[in-house]
């Protein structure tokens, strides 16, 4: 789901009060490419809003303009703030990281200290 879409949904599920009743736990995934991006837009219902095809673009174009290496370090960061968000958020009550992919799985692999470091922090 996109960043908008999300915070547009949650900020909803807070107005109503929902989360208080509920474990919240946010799903991030590590898209490896554009192609990736757009099949979980699929999944998610986003692909053809206007914030979805903004950000298939965006992808699309530095997958497209960036080296390899390059666009893997802007890949990866995307995890990195999405997960910190999640683990960031006081209203939520943790992450479930979906990697699919060998590249998926390194990327969470990669964050697994950050991330065990986050929620330490987090409980005290």
């Amino acid at each position: 789901m996109t960043t908008a879409c999300f915070v547009h949904r949650w900020d909803a599920v807070k107005a109503e009060r929902l989360h208080l009743e509920l474990e919240v736990i946010f799903g991030v995934t590590h898209f490896n490419n554009v192609r990736s991006l757009r099949f979980w837009h699929g999944l998610c219902g986003v692909e053809d809003d206007a914030e979805g095809a903004e950000e298939a673009r965006v992808w699309e174009e530095y997958e497209r303009t960036m080296d390899a290496e390059t666009f893997a370090f802007w890949r990866d960061e995307r995890l990195d703030l999405a997960t910190s968000a999640a683990l960031a958020d006081v209203d939520g009550d943790g992450v479930h990281l979906m990697p699919v992919t060998e590249e998926g799985y390194a990327g969470v692999a990669r964050l697994a200290d950050t991330i065990q470091a986050l929620a330490s922090a987090r409980s005290s």
